[in-house]
């Protein structure tokens, strides 16, 4: 009797999924307008970040998401090569994923021109180093190449707002300090397969 009337866990994911296909948009806007434990501060803040860095553009972002890229790269014509990601079409951008849990810096290959992709990935595997989260095989759509944790679950849940702006801070000015520019020299306009210098 209780398999009867209990839908299992596989059936209430496969409903889910189903819903959220069917949709996604209205999905997308209540989760990005659910209630938050300080989400929407701390993409202000990180926003608040790039304004005051006139190396960097902010792309599309919300509070759980905020992208941006190098303007460096905007010279380089296969930046613009990505499909089915923000409505600019860039192709590679980095992104802060903002949870409950944690707030980690990304670098994404987005889904797009797959010559590209591919050349960026290898360079990615090529430099270890600097790209530790690049894995071995480059998916059809998205791809982590450089991750970089900026909060954990204890400062987000803190009261104190000034805690996390401090904690963000200090992440952010080691970042703009060492791993940017290690990026930046890592993925000239030659590693993208572009003549622009």
């Amino acid at each position: 009797m209780l398999k009867r009337y209990i839908v299992t866990d596989s059936e209430i994911a496969d409903l889910c999924r189903s819903l959220y296909r069917k949709h996604r948009q209205a999905f997308d806007l209540v989760f990005e307008h659910r209630p938050d434990s300080g989400a929407g501060d701390i993409a202000e803040i990180l926003r608040g970040f790039l304004d005051k860095q006139p190396s960097l553009g902010l792309d599309y972002s919300t509070r759980s998401f905020v992208r941006f890229f190098p303007l460096a790269w905007d010279q380089i014509p296969q930046q613009r090569a990505g499909v089915g990601w923000t409505k600019t079409q860039r192709l590679v951008l980095f992104e802060f994923a903002i949870s409950a849990q944690k707030v980690t810096l990304k670098l994404l290959i987005g889904p797009g021109d797959a010559e590209v992709r591919e050349r960026l990935f290898h360079v990615a595997r090529s430099n270890p180093k600097i790209f530790r989260a690049a894995g071995k095989t480059l998916s059809a759509k998205w791809n982590t190449v450089f991750a970089r944790q900026f909060l954990d679950v204890s400062v987000i849940e803190s009261e104190d707002i000034g805690a996390r702006e401090a904690a963000l801070a200090k992440e952010w000015t080691a970042f703009v300090a060492d791993d940017l520019p290690r990026v930046l020299e890592a993925l000239p306009p030659a590693a993208w397969g572009s003549s622009t210098s």
